[in-house]
């Protein structure tokens, strides 16, 4: 464990149990509360001093740790900081895979996901990590090709990086920048071969072909109509089964019936089916039904083939 993220563990705890309002600090007690060992008080509360978090004051007969002004803002935002889903999950998503490079068994072998819980990645901003956000977060970089895993019936799972995954952890980039650099899945293309042909590359799926000098030559490359319905079907069965909130479940909602209406066309498809692919991938956890997080899968797999 670092130091620094027992500072953080320890400032969160006392601005939780701590009153702020006498800024006195029970240093013991939330030693105590944080579960850190008391050998580590010296080290804390020297960093903590010397960030301007706390400070040492006289207060009646003796000397007492108390809140700085900027010290009770630091805590502030370091709890706000902690609560953010969308913060917690950039993290889990850098911390994943870069945990997953540096654990997993060369040549080919995988680690099990749980052990990332008690690791340095396993908390954020002196917060630990819940189980169900690691799962959700390793469906997702599963689902953008970053690691592979099997899950196991204890409920973990084994992973480990991909080439691309690897490629990242070795980098210096966060995840958002570097995917944003990566080439996309490639798409149907024609070569135009004014000598009597065509030299197609990628699926020709829908595709009308027409050869010769005096053609013209085009790929209309329309998704299947009967897949998109079969698709549009089970996203819509897979939203009852999800206990999501109100804005998440608008927006899913809003993309399956932006899909059914405009997903035959496969690059406003593909953006559509992005978007509803990372709120499915977020959500799975808060399936509620038995076999429930099977069909949200189903869902994810059958949506990738189409337009992944």
């Amino acid at each position: 464990m670092t130091l620094q993220r027992l500072v953080a563990q320890f400032v969160q705890v006392a601005f939780e149990t701590q009153s702020p309002y006498t800024r006195v600090l029970n240093v013991k007690e939330v030693l105590r509360s944080a579960q850190i060992d008391k050998a580590y008080e010296g080290e804390i509360l020297g960093m903590l001093q010397e960030y301007g978090i706390v400070q040492n004051e006289q207060r009646f007969l003796w000397l007492q740790w108390v809140w700085t002004d900027a010290g009770l803002l630091h805590a502030q935002q370091l709890q706000r900081d902690s609560r953010d889903r969308a913060k917690r999950d950039v993290h889990l998503h850098n911390a994943l895979v870069r945990w997953a490079y540096e654990n997993f068994p060369r040549p080919a072998g995988s680690v099990d996901a749980w052990e990332f819980v008690g690791s340095e990645g396993g908390w954020y901003r002196g917060t630990e990590l819940a189980w169900d956000e690691v799962v959700a977060a390793l469906l997702y970089l599963e689902a953008e090709g970053l690691v592979t895993m099997e899950r196991l019936p204890n409920g973990s799972a084994l992973i480990r990086p991909t080439t691309m995954g690897i490629n990242f952890a070795t980098g210096s980039e966060d995840l958002r920048t570097f995917m944003a650099k990566q080439q996309p899945r490639s798409t149907p293309s024609v070569t135009n071969n004014h000598n009597n042909s065509i030299t197609v590359h990628g699926n020709t799926h829908n595709s009308n072909l027409a050869s010769g000098n005096s053609n013209s030559q085009t790929i209309t490359g329309n998704v299947n109509a009967h897949a998109l319905t079969s698709l549009v079907s089970q996203l819509r069965q897979a939203t009852h089964v999800l206990d999501l909130p109100t804005d998440d479940a608008q927006d899913l909602a809003n993309g399956i019936n932006t899909l059914e209406r405009e997903g035959s066309d496969p690059h406003k498809g593909r953006h559509i089916w992005r978007s509803i692919k990372r709120i499915l991938i977020l959500a799975i956890t808060s399936a509620t039904a038995a076999g429930s997080e099977q069909a949200v899968q189903a869902a994810i797999t059958t949506g990738s083939e189409l337009f992944d």
